[in-house]
C-alpha cells in the first residue's frame, strides 16, 4: 500500500510539472483526486509523438529505427514506446543482438487509424490529433454546439474552440451556424475517436479491476459491470467511481432481490448521478421486463424531467424504449415486449407498496 501511495505521488509530481507548459491540463475541471487517477494512466496515451511511432510501425522495428524514421531522439523514442506499452498499443521483445524490437498490436484503435490514414494520405494527423481533441472529434458525428461538448468534457468552451480551430482551417469539419460536425468524408476520424475512447476507458479501468467490462462510455463517462466483488470495491473506493444501477435504487426507498451486483458509473464530469441516468443505467446493462418494469417503479416514485430522460436516453442509445415507457405512465397503449401488462404492474406497486 505504501509504495503504490508513493507511485501516486511521483505521478503527481510529473503531471504538475507537465501543466506548467501544457494548457490542456490547466482548463480542466477536475477535482485532485481524479487527476491522479485518470492522467497517471492515460494523459500520455495519445500525442504527435505517439502518432507519429505508429505511422512507423507498419512491421517490427527497433528503437534504433524508430528514431532514424520519427527524427526523435532515442530517449523520446523509448518514453514514447514505454507509454505506449503501458496502454496496451504495442509490444517490445528482444530481437537479434539482444536489440529491442517493437511491434505494432492488432488493437480496434490501431485498425482504425491505419483506415484513416490510408483513406486521406494527404492529411498529416499527429500534427492534429491530441488526446484532447480525439476526446472533441467523439462528439462531432453530427452538428453540435460548442457548450454542448464542453459540457460534457471537464474543458471550458474556450479550448473546444481551440480544438476545433486547426480541423476548421483545414476543412475537415462543417459548420451550420454555431454548430459543428465532422466533414461526412472524414467520418473514419470519428471512428478513429471512439476506438481510442473505447480503448482508453477499457485499459484504464482493468488496471484496478481485471474483472470490468465498459457497458457504455463517452470521452468523460464510463458505465462498466464488474464479476468481483473486490474489483467492484476497488473501483467504488477510487474517486471519480459511483455505485449505480439496482443498488442505488435504495435511496429512493426501492430494495430489489438481486441488486448486490452493482454496476459502477465513472465521471470526470463535478455531477451526480441523476434519476434520468439511473433509469438508464439501469437498462443498458441488460434490458428484461424485470428491469423495465423496476425502472418504472423509480420514475412512478421520483420526481423526474421527461425531457431530460429522453435526452439521457439518447444518449445511451435506449431512445425507443424509453418512450414506450413513458407512454405507459401516460395510461397509453404500447406494443413492447419490455413493458408490464396494467394489471402486473399495479400488483408490483402493492409488493413495494408505491402509492403513487
Amino acid at each position: 500500500m505504501k509504495s503504490e501511495l508513493l507511485r501516486s505521488d511521483q505521478r503527481l509530481d510529473i503531471r504538475i510539472s507537465v501543466a506548467k507548459t501544457n494548457p490542456e491540463i490547466l482548463v480542466c475541471k477536475l477535482k485532485p483526486k481524479t487527476l491522479i487517477y485518470w492522467f497517471s494512466i492515460s494523459y500520455q496515451m495519445m500525442g504527435e509523438a505517439h502518432l507519429r511511432v505508429l505511422d512507423a510501425l507498419t512491421e517490427d522495428r527497433s528503437i534504433t529505427a524508430l528514431h532514424e524514421q520519427t527524427g526523435y531522439s532515442m530517449g523520446r523514442v523509448h518514453e514514447v514506446v514505454e507509454e505506449l506499452e503501458q496502454n496496451g498499443l504495442v509490444v517490445t521483445k528482444r530481437g537479434n543482438r539482444n536489440r529491442r524490437v517493437v511491434s505494432a498490436i492488432e488493437t480496434a484503435v490501431f485498425r482504425a487509424y491505419r483506415r484513416l490514414q490510408s483513406q486521406h494520405s494527404h492529411i498529416d494527423f499527429p500534427e492534429l490529433l491530441s488526446r484532447r481533441t480525439l476526446h472533441v472529434c467523439w462528439f462531432l458525428d453530427q452538428l453540435r454546439k460548442v457548450s454542448e461538448i464542453a459540457d460534457r468534457l471537464p474543458i471550458t468552451r474556450q479550448r473546444v474552440y481551440q480544438l476545433l480551430a486547426p480541423l476548421q482551417e483545414r476543412a475537415m469539419l462543417t459548420k451550420d451556424g454555431t454548430q459543428y460536425k465532422i466533414a461526412d468524408d472524414l467520418m473514419d476520424l470519428v471512428e478513429f475517436a471512439r476506438a481510442f475512447v473505447d480503448h482508453e476507458h477499457a485499459h484504464r479501468v482493468r488496471e484496478d479491476a481485471p474483472s470490468a467490462v465498459v457497458l457504455w462510455s463517452t470521452p468523460a463517462e464510463a458505465l462498466v459491470s464488474v464479476e468481483s466483488k473486490q474489483d467492484r470495491q476497488q473501483l467504488v473506493d477510487t474517486d471519480g467511481w459511483a455505485v449505480t444501477g439496482l443498488a442505488r435504487y435504495e435511496e429512493y426507498g426501492l430494495t430489489f432481490f438481486g441488486a448486490n451486483q452493482p454496476l459502477v458509473f465513472y465521471s470526470e464530469l463535478d455531477t451526480e448521478i441523476t434519476v434520468e441516468q439511473l433509469v438508464c443505467h439501469t437498462l443498458v446493462a441488460k434490458t428484461d421486463s424485470r428491469r423495465t418494469s423496476y425502472a418504472l417503479l423509480l420514475l412512478t416514485t421520483t420526481a423526474f424531467d421527461q425531457e431530460q430522460l429522453r435526452t439521457t436516453a439518447t444518449e445511451y442509445g435506449l431512445t425507443g424504449l424509453i418512450e414506450d415507457m413513458l407512454s405507459f405512465l401516460h395510461g397509453e397503449p404500447t406494443s413492447s415486449e419490455y413493458i408490464p401488462s396494467t394489471r402486473d404492474f399495479e400488483a408490483l406497486k402493492q409488493q413495494y407498496e408505491v402509492t403513487s
